[in-house]
């Protein structure tokens, strides 16, 4: 059913009485993969 430990799924699910568990997680890329961009100056002057 879940990977979720016991405990954890009794109480996500009294806190989400209606609420949907998601049993399978999809990492495919459904798109092109993001840009790489610099986030600090000091990698912008190593290049």
């Amino acid at each position: 059913m879940s990977a979720m430990p016991p405990l954890l799924l009794k109480l996500w699910r009294e806190q989400h009485p209606k609420g949907h568990e998601q049993t399978n997680l999809n990492f495919k890329v459904q798109g092109p993969p993001a840009a790489l961009v610099p986030l600090f100056k000091s990698e912008i002057s190593e290049e």
